[in-house]
């Protein structure tokens, strides 16, 4: 179907989908109320995929629209500080957000 890549909210999906050639973002949905030893094993999860294959790591999908009282700065933060642990384990591997609208009306 000419797809080459897959969001994965569910992790132990990785293999598969690197097993028949699919690069893969790692999805995660961190707000200001998630706990941090969840942000640090959806940081680690990374670490099983295969490198080739990795092509980002999400904080969230949507924040705007999914986590509207999460303030904006928690992503700032958030990036600041796991960006450097990023680099030394899986360095140039995007950590990212993406972002809703604009609608059409």
């Amino acid at each position: 179907m000419g797809f080459t890549q897959v969001i994965l909210d569910w992790p132990n999906l990785h293999a598969d989908a690197c097993s028949i050639g699919l690069d893969v973002v790692m999805a995660n949905w961190w707000t200001k109320d998630t706990p941090k030893n969840e942000i640090d094993a959806g940081l680690a999860r990374p670490l099983q995929v295969v490198p080739d294959h990795l092509a980002g790591i999400s904080m969230m999908d949507e924040p705007g629209r999914n986590s509207p009282d999460t303030p904006p700065d928690f992503y700032a933060d958030l990036y600041a500080e796991l960006r450097p642990r990023l680099d030394r384990d899986r360095p140039g591997v995007p950590l990212e957000l993406s972002h809703w609208g604009p609608l059409m009306h």
